[in-house]
């Protein structure tokens, strides 16, 4: 079954609050690094794979539209302190991603984004080696559960100075609890006694807001762990 396309109409009220707690997390990492003595002078690198074209169907801004405003926002400050601003823009269809670009160059952005319309797996090997040399964040917004693989999980947790964020839907969650690709897809958090996931009652008895608070804790736990 192909992937629902979230942008040909106005986005849900799940969509919105998922956007809203990008914005949120944008803004606190960007407070956390300009205030850090450690990283004055170090160019600041946003990595969103699946950018989408910018703006639902009546112009509410995207993951890539709201990352520009957090970061015009704070202009002066990154100015004042140096940082050179990396932007990676992905999304595998073309036609969104020549949207995005179009939207871009009507804000007379003081950073120049790098464009792709790659596949998932093309475009993170394509930076792979970029995430973590500089302060890092990484946003995966994908469609599923399937992107984030042993080998990408453990890409991005092993990356320096690299936060990532990234949404599963919590319609998943039956999936999560009987399917086989949970064991590549989610490496150790469904395995592990320190899991608050060790039993799969934690996700079959949960209503979806509460499963999908469940796995992101159970994120938490396997990242402290590593």
């Amino acid at each position: 079954m192909p992937a629902r396309d979230l942008h040909i109409k106005p986005f849900d009220e799940g969509t919105k609050t998922k956007l809203e707690i990008y914005r949120s997390y944008v803004r606190a990492w960007l407070q956390v690094f300009l205030h850090a003595e450690a990283f004055r002078g170090k160019p600041f690198q946003f990595f969103d794979f699946f950018s989408g074209p910018g703006e639902d169907s009546t112009g509410e801004p995207g993951s890539p539209l709201i990352l520009l405003s957090e970061l015009l926002a704070v202009r002066t400050e990154i100015e004042q302190h140096r940082h050179d601003i990396r932007i990676f823009f992905n999304d595998q269809d073309a036609g969104k991603i020549d949207n995005l670009q179009q939207l871009c160059s009507k804000k007379s952005l003081p950073w120049q984004p790098r464009f792709e319309s790659l596949d998932f797996a093309d475009a993170f090997k394509k930076v792979q080696k970029e995430i973590g040399l500089s302060p890092s964040l990484v946003f995966i917004d994908q469609s599923g559960v399937k992107q984030i693989t042993r080998n990408v999980f453990n890409a991005l947790t092993q990356a320096g100075t690299t936060d990532f964020l990234f949404f599963t839907a919590s319609s998943a969650k039956w999936r999560l609890v009987n399917c086989s690709r949970r064991k590549s897809t989610f490496p150790k958090i469904f395995h592990t006694q320190t899991s608050i996931v060790s039993s799969r009652t934690n996700i079959e008895n949960g209503h979806p807001r509460e499963c999908s608070l469940v796995i992101s804790r159970s994120k938490r736990n396997r990242i402290s762990m590593v």
